[in-house]
């Protein structure tokens, strides 16, 4: 539950409209109560998403560089899984039906004490964490809701500093989030002390590199007839999934499946998703590897364009003797084709061929969407919840599905 500190400041730094004056890549810094640097980006300078993330350390402005990064040939599959890799928290201003039940209700119940009414399209502030694999729910710690009212007291401070003699002494700049000094405020129980550092350097890129544990499997595997190649890819599926951990407290996780082709004759070998892959990416391999023995398509050579997934499966094929390559080239691009037509068939999961079975994949995506609470699907991210409304209609979806979704989305 939010304090109604974290709302009142929030309804303060709404006022300045900060958003109107710097662009989301002209950073700012602030150091937060445990000495570390947030890093703070102001979002809405096109009006969509108006919004203050804050990004905690340099693995947290790791995170802002991956976004950054994004370019128009980024392919779609990356998109995904760089936009559901953030570590951050932020404060954003949305319409009522993007906020879950409780945090409709708790803004209201502020609004009705403090003789505020939210109207608009960027009415209702919400306050939400974001963190690799997850999906971005409230914050709910003391201290995430003191990163948070650090960094909008900082902004509003910001406001203040726009004036031409405040810009000969501590300046905004933009452009890549690398190589260029950013303005640092600092409270020191009175005031803000301002000046400029550079921003540090990204930390060492680590991608997980699992082992298959069951050297039985392994050793079938190696010793099995292989032919031919695949191109192999992980992807992160923009569907999240209710988790729960030892403590029975349940997260919205983000699924990752290895996908896997044949590049000749386009045959997709699927996998059941892990939903946590941090911890559970071993199973990816282990099922993997006893689909290849079942259909036997055990390859000479494994293709892969993006280092995370040649990281992941190095280990793997070193254990199997199957020859892995590295092709960031370019000659991969028809993983695009792959992958698209992969996300039509998760959306098209209804039409199964007559007489056949729905394929493991789309019928894991469907299930998915039909195990969220009316809760979870109002509070799906902008973007997705346009997938959907644009998938309404169509046929393609489960009639009680399409029913339910179509009450709740529009």
């Amino acid at each position: 539950m939010a304090s109604d500190r974290l709302y009142e400041v929030a309804m303060q730094y709404k006022k300045t409209k900060l958003w109107q004056e710097l662009p989301d890549d002209a950073l700012f810094g602030v150091r937060l109560p445990d000495g570390e640097i947030g890093y703070c980006s102001v979002m809405g300078w096109n009006r969509e998403h108006i919004a203050l993330g804050v990004y905690c350390g340099t693995a947290g402005l790791d995170t802002y560089r991956m976004l950054a990064g994004v370019e128009e040939d980024t392919q779609e599959a990356e998109m995904i899984w760089r936009a559901f890799s953030q570590n951050c928290l932020q404060c954003s201003f949305e319409r009522k039906d993007e906020l879950f039940p409780e945090e409709l209700e708790e803004a209201r119940n502020y609004g009705k004490k403090n003789r505020i009414s939210f109207r608009g399209s960027h009415a209702f502030p919400r306050f939400v964490k974001h963190l690799p694999y997850c999906y971005p729910m409230p914050i709910k710690k003391p201290e995430e809701e003191e990163i948070l009212i650090a960094a909008l007291m900082a902004a509003i401070e910001v406001t203040g500093m726009m004036g031409a003699y405040v810009a000969k002494e501590v300046r905004f700049t933009t452009g890549t989030p690398y190589d260029r000094e950013i303005p640092l405020l600092e409270w020191d129980g009175k005031r803000y002390r301002k000046s400029m550092i550079p921003l540090p350097e990204p930390l060492p890129v680590s991608f997980v590199s699992p082992r298959i544990s069951n050297e039985l499997l392994a050793g079938k595997v190696k010793r099995a007839r292989k032919k031919g190649e695949l191109v192999c890819e992980l992807i992160l599926l923009p569907t999240p999934m209710t988790d729960a951990d030892a403590n029975g407290q349940e997260t919205l996780c983000m699924p990752v499946m290895l996908l896997a082709a044949n590049p000749e004759s386009g045959m997709i070998f699927p996998n059941t998703p892990v939903m946590d892959f941090p911890t559970g990416n071993g199973a990816l391999l282990t099922e993997f590897a006893e689909i290849l023995l079942r259909e036997k398509a055990v390859p000479k050579t494994i293709l892969v364009r993006s280092e995370r997934t040649h990281v992941f499966l190095a280990r793997f094929c070193k254990q199997t003797g199957i020859r892995l390559e590295l092709d960031d080239s370019g000659a991969l691009d028809g993983l695009d084709d792959l992958e698209e037509e992969f996300y039509e068939d998760v959306a098209q999961g209804a039409h199964a061929e007559e007489g056949g079975e729905i394929p493991s994949m789309i019928s894991f995506v469907l299930e998915t969407l039909e195990q969220l609470s009316d809760r979870e699907l109002k509070a799906l991210p902008r973007e997705m919840k346009s997938s959907i409304r644009q998938i309404l209609g169509t046929g393609v979806l489960p009639s009680a599905l399409e029913e339910r979704l179509e009450k709740i989305l529009r």
